[in-house]
């Protein structure tokens, strides 16, 4: 699951045209910078924003709590409980919710309904299968993303324009046109840069989710 898309980085940009396999940068080079964008937004924000898929085992110590290792929880598609005693092969059985436990998405937890049976204390007692993510992606996420892929083209045709000595009006580059400095100038260039440090900040510094609507 992408954060952004071209369509977005396209927008930011206000390009008369569309990227493409003829334009410089090319489309699946814009389609590779949002996946380096995301990448690096996860291991900055350390978790993935993205819907997930994953298994854990987890120990029991008698407290009828379980927490998933990714969340936001989204939903648990298996939760299974191993009733073998210590030394001998694990014997799963799948539970059932509502029944067995019930969870709490945002907390990543899940409430085991201990009325319902009995399970021992020891390692890897439980199996769980779920998915985790934010489901809408957060707004600034997807502008995060949609920032920082946005100045690496800038960059890139920064770079070129001055390589080939095209300089003042307008960067453009193959079929990519930026109109600068009235459209797209110096002022703009320089709020994208603070944009992307205090999204960018959020990550480390207290990440707050906003969503759509």
């Amino acid at each position: 699951m992408a954060y952004s898309t071209v369509k977005l980085v396209e927008a930011e940009l206000r390009t008369t045209t569309e990227f493409s396999s003829s334009t410089n940068p090319t489309l699946l080079t814009v389609e590779n910078w949002i996946d380096e964008a995301d990448s690096y937004i996860d291991a900055t924000g350390n978790r993935i924003y993205g819907i997930s898929d994953y298994e854990d085992k987890l120990h029991y110590d008698g407290e009828p709590y379980l927490f998933v290792k990714h969340s936001p929880l989204l939903e648990v598609t298996t939760l299974s409980y191993n009733s073998a005693v210590p030394g001998d092969a694990e014997a799963w059985t799948v539970l059932t919710e509502d029944t067995n436990y019930i969870i709490d998405k945002d907390k990543g937890m899940i409430i085991l309904i201990t009325s319902s049976f009995t399970p021992k204390d020891g390692y890897n007692r439980f199996k769980v299968a779920y998915a985790s993510g934010y489901d809408p992606l957060p707004f600034n996420i997807q502008s995060l993303s949609t920032k920082m892929v946005t100045l690496r083209v800038l960059n890139s045709l920064i770079t070129q324009n001055v390589n080939e000595r095209n300089d003042g009006g307008s960067i453009s580059v193959g079929d990519i046109s930026i109109v600068e400095p009235t459209s797209y100038g110096v002022g703009s260039y320089k709020q994208l840069k603070d944009d992307i440090k205090d999204l960018e900040s959020s990550l480390v510094g207290g990440f707050r989710v906003y969503r759509y609507g």
